[in-house]
């Protein structure tokens, strides 16, 4: 009885190692076609000739490495409308040309594919294929016609095609697009518009020409989409589509970062403003020179009926008050002082305090600590912001250093908001608006004239002394705050001792650290909203993950199979 128990016992052992075996072995056979790289494609350069009647002659140049998988490479042109891909080339690395075969049968073998060529005709559109040949690192060059690629709409012509599409298989790690005029047309953007969506990269008018090209990977998502303008009369397409190109880009907006209000969003009524700001276009140069006549005007006006004002102008408004500085100057406007100036309103409301704390780096410095904001919807609405973005920047300790407000102020998440507070920042007027204001005025520019002739109180007593703090405030707005604070310390040098949140207030050091960044973050998103509304006007620039609806020509798949 042993014996047979030991025997099953080896017999199941032996059976189990047999199994094991065998599945080792399958595993095995199974493994090199389960580790096999796929083919990969290094780079993508597509070069586009458009002809006058928007015939598009396109060299594409795949650099790739093939391994032993898939009979042949191909990409998809599909929803092309009346357009249609004539006069098909292919030749690889070594300049053997391929044969054009015609309609292709893409069940045939891999060698019965090598070095010919042809293409699959789609009910809505086409299939260009050609063999894969040897493995190893490979070139192909696809020459082509097609037509209709430059369409007409009834209020420009343009391109709106898919050079490569998002399920392309393998994809580029570098491609490059340029689209030239054959009769040398020169492409900018007095007479054109360009937008790129589904890539991060950059579009845009260079030596005539128009170049896309990606700057990062274009992942599971992305592809090459690029959209086009010119104007009437560049060209003459035979292919026309009877919605205009606004309402196309429109649709090729949606979902994109070229959010601006754009031309797309016109009504007839606003074209027709457009067509009388131009007919007024002289007009409004000989009123500028009005306006400017006036300023002079009013200046010396004011120079003339101006006597010192003791008091704080305009209950307290600094954005009001920085309008009218704004409005008296001859050349631009200034907002800078402005944001200093509200820094120190809320620290003399003790929103803000400078304390002694570790930063980042285990060192004692004086920084900013945001205190909550009461009653805030008793307050400026700028003050409100000013405090909401520091505090946000702070986090949960509370305490702002210059880092943590740069990193807030670049942060992409946080564009929006930042947009908004510099449109609220740079809000524009004229000095036309203060003609039946001139008690404002006098009180703003009165405050300014007492400020700059602060030395002369020590002759006549100092009563003002609790508007010390409010002079500092409106001496920044002006410009004037290191002579006035020089001033007011060489006047009551004590004052400045006893006065914590004075002293704070003088702290030049402190606040401007934090004053140039958040001031010069506000310059680079003025800056950036500047180029986003050039983007979206076509003057080029980055181009759109998102967006690129509306059903642009080509696309449909395509890589290795």
């Amino acid at each position: 009885m042993m014996r047979r128990k030991k025997h099953t016992q080896t017999s199941m052992k032996h059976s189990r190692n047999k199994t094991l075996c065998l599945l080792l072995l399958l595993f095995g056979c199974l493994f090199p076609a389960l580790s096999t790289a796929m083919s990969t494609m290094d780079s993508l350069v597509i070069h586009v000739t458009l002809m006058h009647n928007g015939d598009a002659r396109i060299i594409e140049r795949r650099i790739m490495d093939v391994d032993n998988e898939g009979t042949e490479c191909y990409f998809c042109l599909y929803n092309m409308g009346e357009s249609h891909v004539l006069n098909l080339r292919v030749t690889d690395e070594s300049g053997t040309e391929y044969e054009n075969i015609g309609e292709w049968d893409v069940e045939r073998s891999r060698s019965e594919k090598t070095n010919r060529c042809g293409i699959v005709t789609k009910n809505n559109g086409y299939e260009v294929c050609w063999g894969l040949g040897a493995e190893g690192k490979r070139t192909y060059t696809t020459e082509y016609t097609l037509t209709g690629l430059v369409r007409s709409y009834p209020d420009a012509d343009g391109i709106r095609h898919i050079f490569m599409d998002c399920n392309v298989k393998p994809k580029p790690v570098f491609a490059h697009i340029t689209i030239e005029a054959e009769d040398s047309t020169v492409f900018s953007s007095e007479h054109c518009g360009v937008w790129g969506f589904r890539f991060g990269g950059e579009v845009g008018f260079y030596d005539g020409k128009i170049v896309a090209y990606n700057t990062e990977s274009f992942g599971s998502e992305g592809g090459l989409y690029v959209m086009t303008r010119f104007d009437k009369g560049m060209f003459e397409p035979t292919v026309s589509e009877e919605e205009t190109f606004e309402k196309k880009k429109e649709e090729a907006f949606e979902g994109s970062d070229y959010e601006t209000d754009s031309i797309s969003n016109w009504t007839f009524e606003d074209w027709c403003s457009v067509l009388f700001v131009i007919g007024l276009f002289a007009w409004g140069i000989f009123d500028r020179i009005g306006e400017q006549i006036n300023l002079w005007r009013a200046r010396r006006k004011l120079k003339k009926n101006l006597t010192w004002y003791r008091d704080i102008p305009l209950d307290g408004d600094l954005q009001e008050a920085n309008k009218i500085i704004n409005a008296y100057r001859y050349v631009g406007s200034n907002d800078n002082n402005l944001i200093s100036a509200c820094i120190l309103k809320l620290i003399n409301m003790g929103i803000i305090t400078i304390e002694e704390r570790l930063n980042s780096k285990g060192k004692i410095k004086p920084n900013f600590v945001i205190h909550p904001l009461e009653n805030a919807n008793e307050l400026p609405r700028l003050l409100c912001t000013i405090h909401d973005i520091f505090s946000n920047a702070a986090g949960e300790d509370t305490v702002l250093e210059t880092q943590e407000l740069r990193q807030y102020v670049d942060a992409k998440c946080n564009t929006s908001k930042m947009e908004s507070f510099v449109s609220m920042l740079h809000s524009k007027t004229s000095v036309s608006k203060y003609k039946n204001r001139q008690d404002d005025v006098l009180q703003v520019f009165g405050l300014k004239k007492y400020l700059e002739d602060f030395t002369l109180l020590n002759e006549r007593g100092v009563k003002e002394v609790t508007l010390w703090k409010d002079y500092m405030i409106y001496a920044t707005l002006f410009g004037i705050a290191e002579k006035v604070i020089k001033d007011m310390k060489a006047i009551n040098p004590e004052y400045f001792r006893m006065d914590q949140i004075a002293a704070q207030m003088a702290n030049d050091a402190t606040i401007h650290a934090i004053y140039s960044t958040f001031s010069s973050g506000a310059a680079r998103t003025a800056a950036r909203r500047a180029a986003r509304e050039a983007r979206a006007a076509g003057h080029g620039g980055h181009s759109s993950w998102g967006g690129g609806g509306g059903g642009f020509s080509g696309g449909g798949g395509g890589g290795v199979r």
